[in-house]
């Protein structure tokens, strides 16, 4: 997993599924991932700010929001909040998310 930095919206990423790329109606449920990142991640002074992430595996880039320290998303242990659009959604981000952990350790063992 590669993370890039670019000038992304914030609010654009909460209005918008971080897997399928649809825009989240006004006024409907916005569903969110937390996800926690290995220790070769280095997302200091990145709160509050939008990363992109590479997921290697399934080739794509998916946009993520970093909390901030302070956030109640951090203290609950999350390093990335993604916003999706529904549990279906949600269901394949999780997988595509645990097989890049699986990579991820593969290599390091």
């Amino acid at each position: 997993m590669k993370k890039t930095h670019n000038h992304i919206d914030p609010y654009k990423i909460i209005s918008t599924c971080a897997w399928c790329g649809s825009k989240i109606p006004k006024g409907s449920e916005i569903f969110s991932i937390g996800a926690k990142v290995t220790s070769d991640i280095d997302l200091h002074n990145q709160g509050g700010r939008v990363i992109q992430v590479l997921l290697m595996q399934s080739r794509k880039t998916v946009n993520a929001i970093a909390p901030a320290d302070n956030s109640q998303a951090k203290k609950a242990g999350n390093d990335l909040i993604f916003a999706i659009c529904s549990q279906q959604c949600g269901g394949a981000l999780k997988l595509a998310l645990q097989e890049e952990l699986n990579l991820i350790s593969g290599q390091i063992q």
